[in-house]
């Protein structure tokens, strides 16, 4: 994943933050503090500037860095502000239509969330996604995106486990939208 991320930043910062995020999840910490990997000011959040601040003040934080990552959407009229001030990087791990058996879809309608992922997939600098398929319904709203593979490397708790049973059992892990799979 390293040699993806100098795609994006070639002076290294975010390849440190994700080194930095085994270390982080070892020591039980209740969030990723992204300044003990980067020893530069701490984000937005960590300062108070949360979905209680306001705009502007989430806008004054933000361009305080050069680049920006967020996942999905950032609220209404951040993206437009920080246009060309700021790299953004979005994170679009589901596709953003959803079916009518979903159990957010009619969230999705309520709030137009299709429209706010849309928007903002087409107005951020870079799009991350998970899956080469997912990465080709992003190119059809902006061509800059990277695949960055969604897994675990192989550790003991991975591994397959021989039983004597002829029996098969499958387990699905997923959220309940995934009911429907079933």
């Amino acid at each position: 994943y390293k040699d993806d991320f100098y795609k994006i930043d070639n002076a290294g910062l975010i390849g440190r933050m994700y080194d930095s995020v085994p270390t982080q999840l070892a020591t039980d910490k209740r969030s990723y503090v992204i300044s003990s990997a980067t020893g530069k000011k701490k984000i937005a959040k960590e300062k108070g500037v949360s979905a209680k601040g306001s705009k502007e003040e989430l806008i004054e934080e933000i361009l305080k860095f050069d680049v920006v990552i967020f996942h999905n959407f950032l609220p209404e009229g951040v993206q437009e502000a920080i246009k060309g001030k700021v790299i953004q990087i979005v994170d679009i791990d589901d596709y953003w239509v959803l079916n009518k058996n979903h159990l957010l879809s009619e969230t999705y309608k309520l709030e137009g969330i299709t429209e706010k992922l849309v928007k903002s997939i087409k107005i951020a600098d870079y799009v991350t996604t998970t899956t080469d398929k997912l990465a080709e319904k992003i190119k059809t709203l902006n061509t800059n995106v990277l695949v960055f593979k969604n897994g675990l490397k192989e550790v003991e708790q991975f591994k397959p486990v021989e039983r004597n049973n002829e029996r098969i059992k499958i387990g699905l892990v997923g959220s309940s939208s995934h009911t429907v799979d079933m």
